[in-house]
């Protein structure tokens, strides 16, 4: 009897976020996500054997920050996309087969945005800036997970939904290893050396984003 082949699904979702915003206006409810995960799993056998979706992401921050201009506070935790982030995070967690990879964000401050690029000081709002917020953590996280995939045997097949040239030297650990990759970009341009150490481009799995 043929053995199934395992395999596991990852997905950046710093990066899927954006592209979703991009495509709907709206980042992804915890069920679009899922959603997602359906049609990548479309692209193996029914017979196949699925490991785990692991889902990556930050919980949203929490801060109080002082504006630059007017020196009011802007409660981070009181932002639009603050309930939606954290409730996608919590639902996902709950969901069959996902795992959630959690990493962490800092805030350093304020950047100027575009709309205030050539402005002169004493004309710049609120407006013109934007909190300096970094992910730190998750870009680790996946290419440990693909390295512990690929040395312990977890899978024969990794699905990675990335734009993120950092995985390189993870996935081609898991080439070495053995490890098939497919590559899903969501339609974003990736850096050819990216494509290189993939065993499969699929830029945009149907009827998503």
């Amino acid at each position: 009897m043929e053995n199934k082949l395992r395999y596991v699904i990852l997905l950046d979702g710093g990066f899927i976020k954006p592209k979703y915003a991009d495509a709907y206006g709206h980042e992804p409810s915890a069920s679009e996500v899922n959603d997602l995960a359906t049609k990548i799993r479309a692209y193996d056998d029914p017979s196949d054997s699925l490991v785990r979706i692991y889902y990556y992401d930050s919980p949203p921050l929490r801060e109080k920050l002082v504006r630059p201009v007017s020196r009011t506070v802007l409660d981070l935790a009181t932002t639009p996309s603050f309930a939606p982030n954290m409730t996608r995070m919590a639902a996902l967690k709950r969901m069959d087969y996902f795992a959630v990879r959690e990493g962490r964000l800092t805030c350093h401050g304020w950047k100027l945005r575009k709309s205030g690029i050539g402005k002169a000081a004493a004309d710049l709002t609120d407006a013109d800036f934007a909190p300096d917020i970094q992910q730190k953590g998750v870009d680790m996280k996946i290419g440990l997970d693909i390295a512990w995939i690929s040395l312990g045997k977890i899978a024969d097949r990794i699905l990675v939904v990335t734009g993120d040239s950092d995985f390189i030297p993870a996935l081609k650990l898991a080439r070495r290893n053995g490890i098939q990759v497919f590559l899903f970009t969501l339609g974003h341009g990736v850096s050819p050396e990216l494509l290189e150490h993939s065993d499969r481009l699929i830029t945009k799995p149907a009827d998503a984003v």
